[in-house]
């Protein structure tokens, strides 16, 4: 399995760990061939439901699905410098590109951005809009703020919004919204 599958399957079980307070039985996996099958549906000009890497296996997950896109990726040079770059480049490990794929994605979709990504020895980032940061009242020790064609993006460490959240408040805060 490739690099960004083991990822979006280390993300799935942090995720559940979570919401459930343990790894497994998993609420969330990755979605294998969607991405795949929306480009070509996309292609062919049909109708694509996005959804992001990952997807609700459990109802416990649905909330996840139906609020937050998420996007993660992988890359041996994931790195923040690539923000001030301020242009989309063809480097595969762009974070400005991967941004504005989710964003852009996510924004079809109705749903919220999440970009988690990694660089080898690297921690685990999450990149957000700057709205859904503040929603969840908490104070990461390092916050990066950044803008991106007016968007206010909020990057911070993965495992940080994992400790500093509470699931259910999360859950309960969008479910009230719909």
């Amino acid at each position: 399995m490739a690099k960004g599958g083991r990822f979006e399957i280390l993300i799935a079980k942090k995720l559940t760990k979570w919401v459930t307070g343990k790894e497994k039985p998993e609420i969330v996996w990755r979605s294998v061939s969607l991405g795949p099958k929306a480009t070509m549906d996309r292609r062919r000009g049909g109708t694509i439901r996005k959804i992001g890497d990952l997807v609700a296996i459990d109802p416990k997950g649905q909330w996840i699905e139906d609020t937050f896109f998420i996007e993660c990726k992988h890359h041996k040079e994931a790195n923040l410098m690539d923000l001030f770059e301020l242009r989309p480049t063809k480097s595969k490990s762009n974070v400005l590109n991967w941004w504005k794929k989710a964003s852009g994605e996510a924004l079809e979709a109705r749903k919220e951005p999440f970009l988690i990504f990694k660089g080898n020895n690297r921690p685990i980032m999450l990149m957000c809009l700057k709205r859904l940061y503040n929603s969840l009242e908490i104070t990461p020790k390092v916050v990066l703020k950044y803008k991106i064609n007016n968007e206010s993006i909020i990057i911070f460490l993965f495992e940080e919004f994992l400790q500093l959240t509470d699931s259910e408040i999360i859950k309960n805060k969008f479910m009230e919204k719909k």
